[in-house]
């Protein structure tokens, strides 16, 4: 029997204690005789390798963190080896089957993408010293010191080797652009000995056109990768030997954006006669997954059901199948296997007990703004079988970081952990966000504090005038990039929001072009504009500028190790806010960077927030 109780105060089976220790899965690849996956946990990260239905845990002598832009691209199995990345500057090789990991070092900054070459001698790596990048090679021998083989342009990433080890292919890219806007995909022959490749021949992309993830054949006669085309994306081979190219799949959306190194989202069967690849729904309900012949071109949709979201797919080199992590709605994000027409779990993602009466399934939304433009959302109303409440809910507005980034339609803890409680969510992808085609995404450009804020506040409109929300009992939540939109947001409307849940946000636009890290040290040329050619946008759309117009009671969280948004961002809107006596609470996290991953810190942060919402909503 359902209890009456107030919204925003529904006992929940999801506790901040099981939030902060919730499983999350990091990546995988095959190895010789099945698959290792990396697993973070509450008590620090583990690679796990399963051959048949035995599973091994491999402990680590070093945390698996190369620290490269945002992370990811952390380790490389093939030929028997495993080499990751390590926190401490250093590769960690291991012999499989052998009970501990041998370290190289590397030169100092950060790395990431170990790329092994087929017989196993020589990895591939990138490497950046904050000021130069580079592609760098070493011996997994340990007999040649670490040498920078590629360098020149600003960024690099996914390296990979032809099966014969004689040539190599990477991704490159020039500042201002980001890798989702313009990139090069590179080819140059490669010989053993040698401490240059020749120089790369551009095979694809230019200053208009991204170019996503080379990968050899396994019979080594052609070259893949994913190209922009318009609004839409192309599945492209290179013949190696004749120099053709031929579009195999076109007119889908498969590019993500690059935030994190040794992103996957393709791959060759073992046989070199088909591919397997993840293609994007499109308007923002997830992904399918199909496979298509090499000869024919004809595609096969795969039934993966009841999985509607999948990422990081990575074939078997043994057999016709892949693994990959697949979610949905009402599913964590798992490890999967699909093999010759069936696929198993290898790994569920969430160990803690939530049922799907506990969990809300999100509604796609649109609306229309005054200027005719149609912007979408992700509608999650309160969801608790053991409690219902009379009246219109309290909402949360979410939005998004990045900005060049989406909330997608799958599982998530943390929406959960709400609307388990009586709030109902909306995730705002406001123009810019991807998964809804490359002009909508590139729709932002030069409007950045104004479109994004825009399509917040009116979406917020949005759920009152439908009657999805209390409009007395409203909350705006957003870090980094959201954070930004969240503290413009409430200057232009400081009466409509309750209270605000802020998180490392982006406060002051002209000190962070200096105190941001290279990765995004010009993301902001095609966001807001040229720097100091329109210096106007960056004071009309800096939050600083404007705190004081600011009311709303805001709960305030910062890391102090942060390399993306420093905390002097933070420090900045708690003195403005404190100046101007508007209620606030700041939390600085010690040794946390750009988003939470201490378990303690996760648990304190969903307290918090608890606390506050409580206070500043059903309490007053």
């Amino acid at each position: 029997m359902k209890t009456v109780t107030p919204f925003g105060t529904w006992p929940s089976v999801i506790t901040p204690a099981g939030v902060s220790g919730r499983l999350r899965l990091a990546d995988a690849r095959a190895t010789s005789s099945g698959w290792v996956w990396l697993e973070n946990r509450k008590d620090g990260a583990y690679f796990v390798q399963r051959s048949g239905d035995q599973l091994e845990e491999i402990c680590l002598p070093v945390s698996p963190r190369g620290g490269l832009a945002y992370g990811g691209g952390e380790f490389d199995c093939r030929a028997n080896r495993l080499v990751y990345c390590g926190k401490d500057g250093c590769l960690h090789i291991r012999m499989e089957g052998e009970p501990v990991f041998r370290a190289i070092p590397l030169p100092a900054g950060s790395t990431s993408s170990p790329t092994i070459s087929a017989d196993g001698q020589l990895a591939l790596f990138l490497h950046s010293d904050g000021v130069i990048d580079s592609i760098g090679l070493v011996s997994l021998a340990g007999d040649r010191w670490p040498i920078r083989l590629v360098q020149g342009a600003d960024f690099y990433m996914q390296p990979c080797w032809h099966p014969s080890g004689n040539w190599i292919a990477w991704v490159e890219w020039n500042a201002p652009a980001m890798p989702w806007d313009a990139s090069l995909l590179k080819l140059a022959a490669f010989s053993r000995g040698e401490e240059t490749p020749e120089p790369g021949v551009i095979i694809a992309g230019d200053a208009s056109t991204p170019v996503f993830q080379p990968e050899f054949s396994p019979n080594g006669r052609s070259l893949s990768y994913i190209t922009g085309s318009g609004d839409t994306d192309e599945l492209v081979l290179y013949d190696l030997g004749s120099g053709e190219k031929r579009i195999l799949l076109r007119g889908k959306y498969l590019l993500p954006p690059a935030w994190v190194m040794g992103m996957r989202t393709y791959g060759w069967d073992s046989s070199s006669a088909s591919l397997f690849i993840i293609i994007q729904n499109g308007d923002g309900t997830g992904s399918r997954v199909a496979r298509i012949s090499v000869s024919s071109g004809e595609m096969e949709m795969l039934d993966l059901s009841p999985y509607t979201n999948f990422s990081q797919l990575v074939p078997s080199p043994e057999h016709p199948g892949f693994v990959c992590f697949a979610s949905s709605a009402m599913l964590s994000s798992s490890l999967v296997e699909w093999r010759e027409g069936s696929f198993h779990e290898l790994r569920p993602g969430l160990s803690i007990p939530v049922s799907a009466d506990d969990i809300s399934i999100p509604e796609p939304v649109s609306w229309a703004n005054p200027d005719g433009s149609i912007v979408h959302g992700l509608y999650y109303p309160p969801k608790n079988p053991r409690c219902t409440a009379a009246g219109l809910p309290p909402a949360i507005i979410h939005i998004h970081g990045g900005p060049t980034a989406a909330a997608e339609a799958t599982f998530s803890l943390e929406t959960s952990y709400f609307t388990s409680r009586g709030y109902a969510v909306l995730a705002v992808n406001y123009r810019g966000s991807t998964g809804y085609g490359r002009y909508y995404q590139q729709s932002l450009n030069g409007q950045w504090g104004e479109y994004d804020v825009e399509d917040v506040l009116q979406g917020t409109r949005f759920l009152v005038e439908n009657r999805l929300a209390d409009p007395q009992h409203l909350v705006i939540k957003g870090s980094s990039a959201g954070g930004y939109t969240l503290l413009n947001a409430l200057i232009r409307e400081p009466e409509l929001f309750r209270a605000a849940i802020c998180s490392y946000p982006v406060a002051n636009l002209h000190t962070i072009l200096e105190e941001t890290f290279k990765f995004e040290a010009h993301y902001y040329d095609s966001l807001i504009g040229p720097y100091p050619a329109e210096k106007w946008k960056y004071d009309a759309w800096s939050p600083i500028q404007r705190i004081a117009a600011l009311r709303t009671p805001m709960l305030l969280f910062h890391g102090d190790a942060d390399p993306v948004v420093p905390r002097s961002q933070s420090d900045e809107i708690a003195r403005a806010l404190e100046q101007n006596r508007v209620p606030f609470q700041y939390q600085v996290f010690p040794g946390e960077g750009h988003g939470w991953k201490q378990s303690e810190t996760i648990e304190t942060y969903y307290r918090m927030i608890d606390d506050f919402l409580l206070r500043q909503l059903i309490h007053g």
